[in-house]
C-alpha cells in the first residue's frame, strides 16, 4: 500500500473500501494477487436456474434486490445483491437504461392537433415562422 490509507487507495481505484480490505487480507493470508477466486456453486439447481432465466426474459426488474427478493419469495434461496449481479451477468444479461416510450395515445387529440396545426401554417404570414419548443430532457442512453 506504499503507506496509503485504503480509503485514499479506493478512491484512486475506484472501487469501495471493502473490496480492498478483502483484496489486502487475501495477499497477507493467501500471498493471492488476483481477484480471481473461481467463483462457488449456484444456490439454484438446474430447474431453478431455467425457471429463473425464462422469468427474466419475460419480466423486467429496474434493481438487482427486486430479483433476490423474487427467488427468495419463489425458492426461499437468499442471494445477496453482489451474489445475484455474478450470477446474472454469468448467465449473459446486463443492465441499459430502458428506452422511454410514448404513453398511449389519444387518437382523437392527435387528429384535433393535426387540424389546428395545418390552419395554423396556412395562416403564416411571409415574414412569420411556426416555432417548437421541447418541454422534455432526451435520455443520453444509447
Amino acid at each position: 500500500s506504499e503507506g496509503w490509507k485504503i480509503s485514499m487507495i479506493a478512491q484512486a481505484l475506484r472501487i469501495h473500501e471493502s473490496t480492498i480490505t478483502r483484496h489486502i487480507n487475501d495477499f497477507l493470508t493467501l500471498q493471492k494477487l488476483t481477484s480471481d477466486n473461481g467463483g462457488s456453486d449456484s444456490f439454484l439447481n438446474a430447474e431453478q436456474t431455467d425457471l429463473l432465466i425464462s422469468h427474466l426474459t419475460e419480466n423486467t426488474y429496474f434493481h438487482t434486490y427486486q430479483i433476490c427478493q423474487y427467488v427468495k419469495d419463489t425458492w426461499a434461496i437468499s442471494y445477496s445483491v453482489s451474489g445475484m449481479n455474478k450470477w446474472l451477468h454469468q448467465h449473459r444479461f446486463s443492465y441499459k437504461q430502458p428506452k422511454g416510450v410514448p404513453h398511449k395515445c389519444d387518437l382523437e387529440k392527435q387528429a384535433i392537433f393535426v387540424a389546428q396545426y395545418e390552419a395554423l401554417k396556412r395562416e403564416l404570414a411571409e415574414d412569420e415562422a411556426l416555432l417548437f419548443m421541447d418541454a422534455v430532457h432526451p435520455t443520453q442512453a444509447t
